[in-house]
């Protein structure tokens, strides 16, 4: 869920930086961001995450899911 509400800032060598949405950043604890920088490094190697809190510009991929799960509501409403 918390990775749902990230989106990619930028990579700087061997550094990842996420940008996740400030009503989220009570789930981003230490030990979850240990987690899943080591599964980065299980996957791609010697990466370093960086996680960001802050007021997001963009939709993240939940807020898209949710979006399109309301229209796909909408449109089976309006159906019947």
């Amino acid at each position: 869920m918390l990775l749902k509400n990230t989106l990619f800032e930028n990579t700087n060598q061997q550094t990842l930086t996420l940008s996740l949405d400030e009503q989220f950043s009570p789930l981003l604890t230490d030990n979850i961001q240990c987690t899943i920088q080591e599964i980065l490094q299980t996957n791609f190697g010697d990466i370093t995450l960086n996680i960001n809190t802050s007021k997001l510009k963009a939709k993240t991929l939940a807020q898209k899911e949710i979006q399109a799960k309301n229209k796909k509501i909408d449109i089976l409403q309006k159906t019947f």
